[in-house]
């Protein structure tokens, strides 16, 4: 619940935040100035110096440590002083704000999540058979989320083919699979939990969608130097 809150406070506040105002920036550009991120545009390319981002690293960053201090100490009346820093002290304002929020978000997805357990309860929904299932499903999402991480050339249209793919494959076999025990697809809720069919559906989905990533991926990228290769690891790591 906590982790769901979370994503549902940063992801909706990061996105109303670049839309209102940060509206038009791309990853290569700063969230706290809008230029260009110091790492993308070397100095040595004088035209766009002006446009260089030259905020500076918070963990080095000399108001930001004044800032904490003061903040870790006794406030006066209960209350904290502001911050100081004119590069991340608003982000700071920022995100103390999210943290009172998430504490509400807590409670609603504890509040929501009620109904979706009475239904269950009373439909009679067999929880084991959603656990074994459930893996089929999720597998083919890790190649993806690894490849997006280790390799530089994976591509949005590679990771988004293989986990589609990896889903398919993965139901088809389970279900194929499941089709020769006793019963065949009558008897659903029993068979398709059963040991070689949950493995065909796993291996074929992990499978699929790790082929389908990097075939897709080698197909679709724009990587052709060395300087292409730097140029996307740095989009990442700025």
């Amino acid at each position: 619940m906590s982790k769901c809150s979370c994503l549902l406070v940063h992801g909706e506040n990061t996105i109303a935040y670049l839309t209102k105002d940060r509206r038009g920036l791309t990853e290569l550009d700063c969230v706290l100035c809008g230029k260009k991120k110091k790492d993308i545009i070397r100095k040595k390319q004088t035209n766009q110096s002006r446009n260089r981002c030259e905020c500076p690293d918070v963990s080095c960053c000399q108001p930001c440590i004044d800032d904490m201090k003061a903040r870790h100490g006794k406030g006066h009346n209960g209350t904290k002083p502001p911050y100081t820093c004119k590069t991340h002290g608003q982000y700071r304002e920022y995100q103390d704000s999210l943290i009172g929020f998430k504490d509400w978000c807590i409670v609603m997805v504890t509040i929501s999540i009620i109904p979706l357990g009475l239904v269950v309860f009373e439909t009679g929904i067999d929880l084991n058979w959603i656990f074994y299932s459930g893996a089929i499903v999720t597998i083919p999402c890790f190649p993806p989320v690894i490849l997006s991480i280790i390799w530089v050339k994976a591509t949005g249209k590679g990771l988004m083919s293989g986990g589609a793919a990896g889903l398919v494959c993965g139901v088809t076999a389970t279900l194929v699979t499941a089709s020769f025990y006793e019963g065949g697809l009558s008897n659903f809720l029993l068979n398709t939990v059963q040991n070689y069919a949950i493995l065909a559906g796993t291996c074929s989905s992990f499978g699929a969608s790790l082929l389908c990533c990097i075939v897709v991926s080698l197909f679709t990228h724009d990587i052709k130097t060395v300087d292409d290769e730097n140029f996307e690891w740095q989009k990442c790591m700025t």
